[in-house]
């Protein structure tokens, strides 16, 4: 598996985590977003709500990002091998293992930080591993697609043309025989 799909895989597996974060911080009315607390961290801010810097959240994107790129290259081929839904179930396994990984060192980085963020540990750690599931999904549909192994978008069109092609033939084939 290429490297550079690994990246790419965990760019879509990211991209996916932060959307579920983002939509469970609003339903939750809670900051559980990932990029954020990274931000409040490097700013040493313990109110969730604080306003942090722009340069420090575009710091919080990057490392969140780094991140997913570095978890994402514990997929391998071996692991996403056989059908793609074989393969996506594999990738949530893969997403629940990075879940736990991920909560251990969310706990650890809280417990060592002089001033971490006043947040709900325990419902941001449930988030935390939910969201893990997605981004094993994400990141494994993607690096099923990159590795050829998804759905070939172009061949799909080409088939679904032909296929109209062929209903038009026929109705001018019935309306000249009727």
């Amino acid at each position: 598996m290429k490297l550079k799909h690994k990246i790419l895989g965990g760019i879509a597996g990211t991209t996916g985590m932060s959307a579920f974060s983002y939509a469970w911080s609003r339903v939750a009315h809670q900051q559980f977003r990932e990029p954020v607390l990274l931000a409040l961290l490097l700013e040493g801010k313990r109110n969730k709500k604080a306003k942090v810097d722009s340069n420090t959240k575009i710091i919080g994107w990057m490392l969140h990002y780094m991140v997913g790129a570095v978890f994402s290259l514990g997929y391998t081929k071996k692991v996403l091998k056989g059908k793609q839904k074989e393969g996506l179930g594999k990738g949530v396994l893969m997403g629940a293992m990075d879940g736990l990984l991920g909560v251990g060192i969310w706990k650890m980085v809280f417990s060592l930080h002089p001033k971490p963020p006043e947040i709900a540990q325990c419902r941001y750690f449930l988030h935390l591993f939910l969201a893990h599931l997605v981004f094993g999904l994400c990141t494994s549909k993607a690096l099923l697609y990159l590795e050829g192994e998804g759905i070939n978008l172009i061949e799909s069109s080409q088939e679904a043309k032909k296929k109209i092609d062929l209903s038009k033939e026929k109705r001018t084939a019935l309306s000249e025989n009727s």
